[in-house]
Formats: C-alpha cells, structure tokens, sequence
C-alpha cells in the first residue's frame, strides 16, 4: 500500500523476510491460516466445535493495487479479516478480505502484527494485539502448542481443543445468508444509459446502492464505475453481479470487496 507495490513484488518481499512460506504461500495469501486460527477461537468462544471445513474463506489474491488506491480514497483501507459471530443460536465463520474504515483500530496493524477484537455483550470491545509473523513469535507459539498438547494427552478423550467446552452443537449460517456491504468496480461502456441498466438489475435483486463514482478510464470510451452498497444478502448480491457481468454495456466486473463498518 505504501510503497505501491504489485501483489507478485509484495509477496515476494514478505517470502524474503520470512513472513510467509516461500514453498507455498497459499496458506496465507488464499485465508487457510486464517480460517484455523478463527475455527479455534469460534469453538472456544461459542462453546460449540467449528473446523477447517465450516469456515467461509476468500484469500486476498484479487485484491488489485486500484483496489487499495480506490479504498483509501473513500475513507478505507483494506485487511484480511476472520470473523466469528454467534447470533440467535447461528454461528457464521468467514475469512475475507474487507474495506475497514481507517478511524478502526484494526486499520491501523500492519506488517506482521496481529490483532484479535471482541465484542461482547457486558465487556463492549477488547483487543489484543502482538506479532503474529516472524522467527521468534513463531517459536513461542509452537513450543505453548506443544506445552498444551503434552497437558492433554493424559486426558481420556484425546483431539479436543484446550479449554473449549463445546459442550453444544450449534447450526451455521451459510454465507449466501450473511448480510454485508460490499464495493463493486468494474469497467463499462462510457455511454447514456449504461447506469440505468445496471441500477435496473440492482433493484430487481434488491441491491440498494450507498454511493457511486465514477472514473475514466486510459482506454476510449470506457468508464470504470465504483459502487458502494447498503447492507444486502449475500446470494443477492452475487446473483445481481452475474446478472451485470452478462450485460453487453459491462466490460468486467473486476472486483467485489466485502465493507465492515465494525461498529
């Protein structure tokens, strides 16, 4: 973000410095690290097993360098976030990237820090914050791992998490029920209508549009529109997208980012 960097260049450097696999980085560039520290902590935390497998998970592969440019214009800036919620006896575990308003907290780690924020019903908000990346952290985490593994392997039922009751068995809400904002770029035809046509299908998907700019694009009558939308159905949504994708006015729809106002 900084230093305007590619996505390739960012890897690259963090493989150099160690803070991620240079075999394969997939398990932190594609959210797989993400997603079994939030299966760990959404058992612990709603009393119920959640694994690997129940957990939603984009990476941040896609995410463009207009992307993060766009996202600071308005306010934003973009993380990969893991986000447990316990609602009405659902759980709903998710690992994507999102636009977070810079006056967060969370906006505000970088490099190898990271951060866990709670929000409870009596505590309001805590967090707590450290390195998450990097030879000595590492090396803590693995030989307290291997402390709580040696604590358990006396106990009679063997696998269970330490200090997780998960004494219940909660459903999950699928990802295509969550209700989130997103912002949508993609690239159209620079001529009278083509807003209609794409609002049009908004609408019949009951997508409601927050804001809209738009930006010229290098190429001759292109435009490249930018939407931000109030908080929908997931599967409506992405049903709405293909619908765009399809319409002869629409060149690419060239990303669809998660918001979270975090409030």
């Amino acid at each position: 973000e900084k230093n305007n960097l590619s996505f390739d260049e960012a890897l690259a450097k963090a493989q150099e410095l160690g803070y991620a696999e240079k075999a394969n980085p997939s398990s932190d560039i594609e959210g797989y690290d993400a997603a079994c520290k939030l299966a760990i902590l959404a058992s612990i935390a709603f009393n119920s097993r959640v694994t690997l497998n129940d957990v939603y998970r984009e990476g941040i592969t896609e995410v463009s360098s207009d992307d993060i440019g766009n996202a600071l214009d308005m306010g934003y800036r973009i993380k990969l976030l893991a986000i447990g919620i316990e609602e009405n006896g659902e759980i709903s575990v998710r690992v994507h990237p999102a636009l977070v308003p810079t006056s967060h907290i969370l906006a505000s780690i970088e490099n190898t820090f990271n951060a866990v924020y709670i929000y409870g019903n009596y505590i309001d908000e805590i967090m707590s914050y450290g390195r998450g990346a990097g030879d000595r952290p590492t090396a803590s985490s693995v030989v307290g791992d291997i402390i709580k593994i040696a604590r358990n392997f006396d106990r009679k039922r063997k696998g269970i998490i330490y200090g997780c009751g998960c004494f219940e068995d909660k459903k999950f809400k699928s990802i295509d029920d969550t209700i989130s904002k997103f912002y949508i770029l993609m690239d159209v035809a620079d001529k009278p209508g083509v807003l209609a046509r794409i609002a049009d299908v908004f609408g019949q998907n009951s997508v409601s549009i927050n804001s809209m700019i738009q930006k010229q694009t290098d190429r001759e009558r292109s435009a490249r529109l930018i939407f931000i939308t109030h908080e929908v159905v997931n599967k409506n949504l992405y049903k709405s997208i293909s619908e765009i994708s399809k319409l002869d006015v629409v060149d690419k729809v060239l990303s669809v980012i998660r918001v979270e106002d975090l409030s």
